[in-house]
């Protein structure tokens, strides 16, 4: 084991945030979005979910650079959500009118996500594709977050591996704040136009104070991986009401097993077993 003790997040896993979203090709109309409000009001009271707040619409673009790209697109879009004693997001649904997500900051176990999939975000979905029956993508995020108390800088290199392609290798032995990113496109049916963006992102902050005045070192790895079914000159494949929501959690599966292997491919064996990566990879 490496002799910097550089720990996870949490005792049996490294995920800080979490976030997936199923974005349509376009918006539906005002009335089919207020009846997937009226839904997911109902979703989000079974799910403790109590905090309802009404925002100005988000455009999500997908950069290979930066990830997630939320931009102002003047639509109406409804959020419910549930926040922790210290006023941080604990879950959230987000019902937009192309899109439709589920975010928390207390991750378990994929079982557990999959079990928000069937009853709290497929429920929505065949309102959406009662009108607009193709998707633009699937997306799956995961922000894994590691620390190291009692430093004021760091070398993080042990916690990578080094013949990792997904993160700069100049930048490995930084102690100072620095920022990787890096993107590709994968080929998943090319018949079809289907392409998987893959985005690896890696953030190292300026050290924080404890109480005690102890400082505190932390680094996040973002790895998005999306699915995208919109390409030009290739017809697109409508969705069937009857199979998608089958379709869909097939494919959140795959994502999420991408998203594991590309983890193995950034940090090392150490660290692997430490955050219990080295098991099947359904957790």
């Amino acid at each position: 084991m490496p002799s910097l003790q550089i720990e996870p997040q949490n005792s049996a896993h490294s995920v800080d945030d979490f976030f997936l979203a199923i974005r349509f090709a376009r918006p539906v109309s005002e009335s089919a979005h207020l009846n997937a409000v009226i839904l997911g009001r109902k979703l989000a009271e079974g799910h403790d979910l109590p905090a309802e707040t009404s925002e100005a619409g988000l455009s999500i673009t997908i950069d290979p650079f930066s990830g997630l790209q939320p931009h102002n697109a003047g639509a109406p879009s409804r959020i419910f959500r549930r926040f922790t004693p210290m006023g941080s997001v604990e879950e959230e649904l987000r019902i937009e009118r192309n899109l439709v997500g589920y975010r928390t900051g207390i991750y378990d176990r994929w079982s557990g996500i999959v079990e928000k999939l069937e009853t709290l975000v497929f429920p929505l979905v065949e309102i959406y594709t009662n009108e607009v029956p193709l998707l633009d993508s699937v997306i799956l995020q995961y922000v894994d977050r590691f620390k190291v108390k009692g430093k004021r800088e760091v070398d993080w290199s042990e916690l990578f591996r080094q013949d990792t392609p997904w993160v700069v290798s100049g930048m490995l032995r930084t102690r100072t704040a620095w920022h990787s990113h890096c993107g590709r496109f994968e080929e998943q049916n090319s018949k079809a136009g289907e392409r998987r963006l893959v985005n690896v992102n890696v953030d190292v902050g300026e050290p924080a104070e404890t109480l005690g005045g102890e400082p505190t070192n932390s680094l996040a790895i973002l790895t998005l991986c999306s699915d995208n079914f919109i390409r030009r000159g290739v017809a697109p494949v409508l969705m069937d009401n009857a199979t998608i929501a089958s379709n869909l959690r097939a494919r959140f599966d795959a994502l999420h097993v991408r998203s594991k292997d590309i983890l193995k491919e950034v940090i090392a064996d150490a660290y692997i077993k430490r955050i219990g990566l080295d098991k099947a990879p359904s957790t």
